[in-house]
């Protein structure tokens, strides 16, 4: 388990970034299959899952595809990327 941050995120999967100090210098596998807590301050964090779909070329990078994520997360989700379009 490791803290890292959505740096990138379209409609249906994001890009991910790690600190490989926590990580014990893990990525997991191109087609793992990952559970993502997405810390909010403000509620209680929410699971969600997801399929590592590439290794970026930035170190403790890799892009994801959502496979499941709750109502909630999902609206969440698609604020912020409504939010970027604009």
């Amino acid at each position: 388990m490791c803290q890292g941050f959505l740096v990138k995120l379209s409609a249906q999967g994001a890009e991910v970034r790690i600190d490989l100090s926590q990580a014990d210098n893990y990525i997991p596998p191109v087609l793992s299959n990952i559970k993502i807590n997405l810390l909010n301050h403000s509620e209680d964090p929410e699971d969600c899952y997801a399929k590592v779909l590439e290794i970026s070329e930035v170190e403790g990078g890799f892009y994801i595809h959502f496979t499941f994520h709750p109502p909630s997360v999902r609206a969440k989700l698609e604020q912020i990327f409504n939010s970027l379009e604009a």
